[in-house]
């Protein structure tokens, strides 16, 4: 049987963003209320997971679509107000988006 799995010694780190610190981003960028089981693993491959859901609050998310081809999370941090803005998807879309170059409502 197959089961999806995250390899961190794959994931692009930084001295900024440790592989510890993107895998936080990663799961906070998930919506597992729809089981959807790439958001699963994300959010289940952080380490501690279940504490994020004390500390962050979703405040909007857009789910995939095949026309903009990325999800999107917006996340508040409640004890400081801090919002974080989240998008998953190919490096060309996360690149169009950070330039702003599209017409995304994330």
């Amino acid at each position: 049987m197959n089961k999806l799995s995250v390899d961190t010694s794959s994931v692009f780190a930084t001295d900024k963003y440790p592989v510890v610190e993107v895998m936080k981003y990663a799961a906070l960028s998930t919506n597992t209320v729809t089981e959807e089981p790439i958001d699963v693993v994300l959010f289940e491959s952080y380490p501690d997971c279940q504490k994020l859901k004390d500390i962050y609050k979703t405040i909007k998310f857009i789910p995939f679509n095949p026309t903009d081809k990325f999800t999107c999370a917006t996340v508040l941090e409640e004890s400081t107000g801090k919002v974080i803005r989240l998008l998953k998807g190919s490096p060309q879309v996360w690149r169009r988006e950070n330039l702003g170059l599209s017409k995304s409502a994330c």
